[in-house]
């Protein structure tokens, strides 16, 4: 009886691995949104230079510390996900995600975008892509964090189905909280289709 037990574990995470591993399996293409042609493609380590540039725009970063993060998720192809976006050759966002094999749970890790592409639906549709690899790997929710200042980032997250669901004190290098987004799988259907604002 435990043989047959461990043999159905064995199974279901395979299983599960497997589904991760064909969630991961993604192909680099053109997209449009709302009527711009968009490269988006599987992030890896060449991108670091201009994701770093993004993110010195988007935030106040120390630029060491996140080499080494940013790095280490580039390289996580197991249980990282990178999706950037391009405009004519020019790296403009990206969206890095975590997988937690163990809770289920995916994690938006990181959003930024030039500031003169934001406000063009480009956030939705990053933040609808990850989810809905996380749907096909069967995670059973999707968690973000947000300062609690970017209100603009909290309202496309709420405007996307996710709720607030706790708050982090003194998360950030300059002591301002951090809210916690969930949206659970199991039960919200994300697509939408409209990623303009």
């Amino acid at each position: 009886m435990w043989r047959k037990l461990k043999q159905l574990y064995d199974d279901f995470k395979d299983d599960s691995d497997d589904k991760i591993r064909e969630a991961l399996d993604f192909k680099n293409h053109i997209i449009e949104i709302n009527g711009l042609d968009f490269y988006f493609a599987k992030g890896n380590l060449t991108d670091l230079p201009d994701i770093i540039r993004v993110e010195k725009e988007a935030f106040d970063v120390n630029e060491l510390n996140r080499k080494k993060i940013l790095t280490r998720q580039l390289k996580d192809q197991r249980n990282s996900l990178f999706f950037v976006l391009r405009k004519e050759d020019e790296l403009i966002g990206y969206i890095s995600c975590s997988i937690d094999r163990k809770r289920n749970v995916f994690y938006i890790n990181n959003l930024a975008l030039l500031n003169k592409f934001r406000n063009h639906g480009l956030g939705y549709f990053l933040i609808t892509n990850a989810v809905n690899r996380a749907r096909l790997m069967e995670m059973s929710e999707v968690i973000a964090e947000v300062k609690d200042d970017n209100f603009k980032a909290q309202h496309i997250f709420r405007d996307l189905g996710f709720k607030q669901s706790g708050m982090l004190p003194n998360f950030y290098k300059d002591k301002s909280n951090a809210i916690l987004m969930h949206f659970d799988l199991n039960t919200i259907d994300l697509s939408p289709s409209n990623y303009g604002r």
